[in-house]
């Protein structure tokens, strides 16, 4: 989709993953470019894609999602990052 606003969806649950997806399709001009279930496999992802959005899990195995924002940035300066999470602890907010 030419001039589609380029996606990568980052969650342990790939449940979430679709239903995401889902929705973002709903939207014409939304695209999902690519998909990750940890945070290592997310940065693996950027290293090959440009996205102009990641919307990203708190909680995920072997790299969590507070832990990417700073190598997402370093990598990839201009992706816009959204942080999605079920916890409800102020240390996660």
């Amino acid at each position: 989709m030419e001039g589609a606003y380029r996606i990568v969806l980052a969650d342990d649950h790939a449940a979430i993953r679709q239903s995401v997806r889902i929705i973002l399709r709903r939207e014409g001009d939304l695209s999902v470019v690519g998909k990750a279930g940890d945070g290592l496999e997310l940065l693996d992802r950027l290293a090959k894609i440009t996205p102009d959005l990641v919307i990203l899990d708190v909680s995920m195995p072997r790299l969590g999602g507070i832990e990417c924002i700073p190598r997402i940035k370093a990598i990839q300066p201009d992706t816009k990052v959204l942080v999605l999470t079920i916890h409800r602890e102020r240390a996660y907010l």
